[in-house]
Formats: C-alpha cells, sequence, structure tokens
C-alpha cells in the first residue's frame, strides 16, 4: 500500500513538474517597439531539447507601474531549434497614438511607454488548433488593411473628381469660353454633364475674347 501511495505522489510530481516545464517550453527573450514602428519585434526562446514550432502566446501590454492596459493573443508560425532564440514580428501596440516599448525610449522623449509580459499559451500546434488559437489580433490587422484601401479608393475619386473639373476649365478655355463661367455650371449639374456639352457647342463665336 505504502509503495503505491508512492507511486502516486512520484506521478502527481512528475505531472506538475512537467507542467512547469511546458509553461517555460518557450519564453520571451526581448521585446522591441519604437514610437514610429508599425510592427513590434519578439525574440522567443524554445528552452526544450527539440524543434518547437507554431507557438501561441499572450502579450499583456502594462504601464510604467505595472497596471495591465490590454492584452493580445498570437500564434507565430515559426520554428525554433533547442536551445535558440528566434524574432517574429506582431502588430504594433497602439501605433496610432506613437506607443513605445520603454525600453527602446529614447532620452528625454515624452512619448507614451509601456511595459509588456509573456504568457506561453501552447506550441507545436497542428492546423485546427491554429484556427483556434487565432483571436482577434489578425481580424484588427485586416480591417487595418480594409480600410487602409477604402481611404486609398475615397482619394482616388477625389482625384478624379477633382480633375474632371480642371478638364472642364481647360477644355472651356481651348473653345475661347470663360473656364470660370463653364467651372460654376459644372457646379450646378455635374463636370460630366458640362463636358458634353462643351464637346457639343464647340468654338465661341467671340473668338479668343475669353482666352485669358
Amino acid at each position: 500500500m505504502k509503495k503505491l501511495l508512492t507511486l502516486l505522489f512520484l506521478l502527481c510530481s512528475m505531472s506538475v513538474f512537467a507542467d512547469i516545464n511546458n509553461k517555460d517550453a518557450v519564453t520571451m527573450e526581448n521585446f522591441e517597439q519604437r514610437w514610429l514602428d508599425h510592427e513590434s519585434t519578439i525574440a522567443l526562446k524554445n528552452n526544450t531539447n527539440e524543434t518547437i514550432h507554431n507557438v501561441s502566446y499572450r502579450i499583456t501590454y502594462l504601464d510604467m507601474n505595472g497596471k495591465a492596459l490590454d492584452y493580445s493573443d498570437y500564434t507565430s508560425t515559426i520554428d525554433i531549434e533547442p536551445g535558440m532564440v528566434k524574432k517574429t514580428d506582431i502588430p504594433a501596440y497602439e501605433h496610432e497614438r506613437f506607443y513605445q516599448y520603454y525600453k527602446n525610449a529614447e532620452k528625454y522623449d515624452d512619448h507614451p511607454k509601456f511595459k509588456v509580459s509573456f504568457e506561453l499559451k501552447g506550441y507545436n500546434l497542428e492546423t485546427e488548433q491554429l484556427k483556434s488559437y487565432n483571436t482577434g489580433s489578425n481580424d484588427t490587422d485586416d480591417f487595418k488593411i480594409y480600410g487602409g484601401f477604402v481611404m486609398l479608393f475615397f482619394l482616388l475619386l477625389l482625384c478624379i473628381y477633382i480633375g474632371l473639373y480642371v478638364l472642364t476649365a481647360v477644355m472651356a478655355q481651348r473653345r475661347h469660353r470663360s473656364a470660370a463661367l463653364w467651372v460654376i455650371i459644372s457646379l450646378f449639374t455635374t463636370p460630366v454633364f458640362t463636358i458634353i456639352i462643351l464637346l457639343c457647342v464647340g468654338d465661341s463665336d467671340e473668338g479668343d475674347h475669353y482666352n485669358r
């Protein structure tokens, strides 16, 4: 009976020890983010005796007093050899507000600073596990990319819209008509409609009276 209890105790101890080792299998060795960076760079170390791949972890962002500000879960599809350190990039924290990691701050720099803590969530994940570990961080990234395309699209539309007014003025001037007058007409109709009219009416009978 005593031997059985001793064996159970040893098994429990080994289980706890293995769990501790699993939590420390991958640790964060370094973190970098300057105030203009779009991405943070994190260095991960493999503390096991075998190659590790597909690491999932949580980064908690802290203020300078150690109070939690936010957190994000990430999955890095990288391979790390035993005892080696590998760098990977993740989205920058509060890039729009010029946040920076406190160790990367310049002297007398007044940009907001933060600290981080690292928590290993899993490693050696298969494809299905990767999907479950990928959280809102990637969604946020996709939203930013989508927002960027939308802004570029509207900027392109604005350039085309302004270009039509410029084209209206040029066409009116070349037809010896008042460029300002036809631009004003465009404001009350549309530049496309005004351009069509100018193509139809042709040159002004008054010669170059309005060509100034």
